[in-house]
């Protein structure tokens, strides 16, 4: 989340190369996932359901509506929790929730009026026109409900036998028929004596114009019934009138007829003005915004008036479309969509004001710290709620000096609460950040063991106990995790393992932490690294890699007992390669010894001081510098690292490892230091039967790694080596340039 543009634009431009080559299962070149950080575990269902989990500031503002009611201790309703649910999901899917229509009402309604069968499919989709790819939702679920509700009346009315009904119903179809918006189908005027039935046709005559996108004959139809006060249906045509105008605006320009839509304003405002008009005012405030946000889409105030409605909505009665429209007014308000991250780099904005308690507690909970915590701890002051603790403790620091009292409040929540387990998370991070390390492993401890925790918050909570481990033995234990799915594209955007899609099958491997591999590049000496690649909890491919990794950064670092040690074990492990570390074991003097490792490593192109290998072809200056440059950041690195040394290493440990990793960032990339190897022992040793394939496989290098001048100086210096003294050995024919 936090990576730029740059960053990410980079990382995508080298997937192809990574995605080919074999990694360890915790390097940045794979695509697994350990956990999200703009939604919860996915599906969703448990989440809306109040198996929480722990909540991050970083999900979309959907999740923290849910979040929020369970926190404040207003679960959802089954019911709530219900269309929560279909609404992320459709989120997810990019649906359009506004054209999630149910017509059931009125084929019921038809149904037990005929005894018979009914239309069973209403198409409520219309293209704005022929060459346009957008649609409008046409016909939407509160016009079948009206329609049932009226032949309801009219049945009591007339009786179910009257030919009068048989013809409305038939009418009505007519209507409904123009969902497609492409061939207008308009029922015929009502010769009748019978006032109602007439006003009944009237109305169904409009509103078919409308659908069949007829607006000139809808806004002249819906303002001639509005002015007949006798009328059932002059109420909600003063309403209708206007949603013609300002349909006939969207369709007939793009982007928008201006003229049109200005009418439209100063007619919505008329209404507004009208107490007859009170029972639609929230529809009527819901237009005067869609209005606004067209003219002036700079001005807040209508979005501020839907929030206070729609907040309100959130905390008694969540639906489907009241989640998406309270969403979709915080982004007018805030400035940026629901779950977008291209204002990560942005300078904070104020905290909104004026507004509900839910969006205050939304805006604030994921602002950050130098605008957020002074608001988060006064409302927790005065309120004592544990929404509010929440928000306080996720911008706490060491620093801050009312962490006893905020401890205090988070220890009484109990491991039964909805929000225990992001409370239990933010205090131990901060008791983390005071070196308050064995509390802090008792809270991780006590979530841990919540069996139905689930698999992103768990992988959370290792990052944290990975850190506090008292032994290599813990550290090794903590880092191995279940991961989410491997998946490539926007890796924080893609669903969790379907186990009926052979596509997205979770991966049967062990898996190793992200901060593990980060943990073993930057603060783990190479004497640790080593025992711990050894480990038996590993499995054997893991193993494996974690101790060429080790080997090669021993290599690097010149320390041969533990490049010796552990080739001693490679020979075994490492089969495909097993020659080559016998040839290195066997070299007499420390020059041979080195001029061995360059010819392995230059065969195996996945050889790489750094468990980040972040171009895929051996090691560059870059991932020397910055071995997680191009790490995959589905959390955002506040939420990972807490400290930099996991604390069972000793001063010692820490100052030898700030040594090493001083000199390796002044390593060559693997080009022109692998490439300088093989020249060298090219002029030095030139009968070495071995030459002519490492000068070959250093050309080759210099073309995949990272290029420099200095690898460009190499690449030609070994090309011309082949080609003047090795001219008729078949590695000169295979290499035709330099790089």
């Amino acid at each position: 989340m936090q990576a730029t543009r740059a960053r990410k634009m980079l990382a995508l431009v080298l997937t192809y190369a990574i995605s080919v080559l074999p990694s360890l299962s915790c390097a940045t070149s794979s695509t697994q996932q350990f956990a999200w950080s703009l939604h919860p575990m996915l599906p969703v269902k448990p989440y809306t359901h109040g198996n929480l989990g722990i909540v991050l500031p970083t999900f979309a503002r959907s999740y923290l509506v849910i979040a929020y009611r369970y926190f404040s201790g207003k679960d959802l309703s089954a019911r709530e929790a219900d269309q929560a649910n279909q609404m992320i999901e459709k989120r997810l899917a990019a649906t359009d929730i506004s054209c999630d229509v149910d017509e059931s009402s009125w084929l019921n309604a038809r149904k037990s009026a005929f005894s018979g069968s009914a239309n069973t499919t209403v198409d409520t989709s219309a293209s704005i026109s022929a060459d346009s790819p957008s649609n409008i939702c046409n016909i939407q679920t509160n016009a079948f409900v009206t329609a049932a509700k009226t032949l309801q009346t009219r049945i009591t009315k007339y009786g179910a036998a009257n030919p009068a009904i048989k013809d409305w119903i038939a009418a009505q179809d007519m209507v409904f028929s123009n969902g497609t918006g492409l061939t207008p189908t308009i029922p015929k005027t009502l010769q009748t004596a019978d006032k109602l039935l007439q006003e009944d046709r009237a109305y169904q005559i409009a509103a078919a114009n409308f659908y069949a996108m007829q607006f000139d004959a809808a806004l002249e139809l819906f303002s001639k019934i509005a002015q007949d006060t006798d009328s059932p249906w002059a109420h909600i045509s003063r309403y209708l009138a206007i949603r013609s105008l300002i349909r006939k605006a969207t369709t007939s320009k793009d982007p928008f007829d201006t003229d049109l839509m200005t009418e439209a304003k100063k007619q919505i405002d008329t209404l507004l003005l009208d107490r007859s008009m009170s029972d639609l005012h929230d529809d009527l405030v819901d237009l005067a915004d869609f209005v606004v946000d067209k003219l002036a889409p700079s001005d807040t105030a209508l979005a501020k008036q839907r929030e206070h409605q729609l907040a309100t909505a959130m905390m008694s009665n969540i639906t489907q479309r009241g989640l998406m429209e309270y969403t979709n007014v915080l982004d007018r308000m805030l400035g940026d969509s629901d779950d977008d991250d291209s204002n990560s780099k942005k300078k904070p904005a104020p905290l909104l004001t004026g507004v509900e308690e839910i969006t205050d507690w939304i805006d604030t909970f994921k602002s950050p710290k130098a605008v957020s915590r002074a608001h988060a701890l006064a409302r927790w002051q005065s309120t004592k709620s544990l929404p509010w603790l929440i928000a306080v403790l996720s911008v706490t620091e060491a620093k801050d000096s009312d962490i006893p009292q905020l401890l205090a409040a988070a220890a009484k929540v109990p491991p039964s609460n909805h929000a225990f387990a992001t409370v239990s998370y933010e205090v131990a991070r901060l008791l983390m950040s005071t070196k308050q390390f064995d509390l802090a492993r008792t809270h991780i401890d006590q979530v841990l063991a919540i069996h139905d925790l689930d698999r992103s918050s768990h992988n959370l909570l290792l990052d944290l106990r990975l850190q506090l481990a008292r032994n290599v033995n813990e550290f090794v234990r903590d880092s191995i995790a279940k991961d989410l799915g491997t998946w490539g594209g926007d890796q924080d955007e893609v669903p969790d393992p379907d186990p009926t899609d052979k596509f997205s099958q979770p991966s049967p491997k062990q898996a190793v932490l992200p901060l593990a591999c980060q943990l073993y590049d930057d603060s783990i000496p190479l004497v640790i690294f080593k025992t711990a690649s050894q480990s038996k909890l590993y499995s054997a491919e893991n193993s494996t890699l974690l101790a060429k990794r080790a080997w090669v950064k021993a290599i690097l670092l010149g320390n041969e007992t533990i490049a010796k040690a552990l080739a001693n074990t490679l020979k075994t492990t490492d089969k495909e390669y097993a020659k080559y570390y016998n040839s290195y074991l066997k070299a007499g003097t420390p020059a041979e010894r080195k001029f061995a490792a360059a010819v392995l490593m230059l065969h195996d192109d996945n050889a790489s001081p750094t468990l980040a290998n972040g171009i895929g072809w051996w090691w560059g200056v870059l991932i020397i510098r910055d071995p997680h440059l191009f790490a995959s950041e589905t959390v955002p690195i506040d939420y990972q690292r807490v400290i930099k040394y996991p604390v069972f290493l000793t001063a010692a440990d820490r100052q030898a490892c700030a040594t090493e990793v001083a000199i390796l960032k002044k390593t060559p990339a693997a080009p022109a230091y692998l490439a300088g190897i093989a020249v060298e022992w090219a002029k030095s040793h030139p009968s070495d039967p071995r030459v002519p394939e490492t000068l070959h496989l250093a050309v080759r290098c210099t073309k995949l790694g990272e290029r420099d001048s200095a690898s460009t100086k190499l690449s030609k210096e070994a090309f011309l080596i082949l080609h003047h003294k090795y001219a008729n050995n078949h590695w000169t024919q295979a290499t035709p340039y330099y790089y």
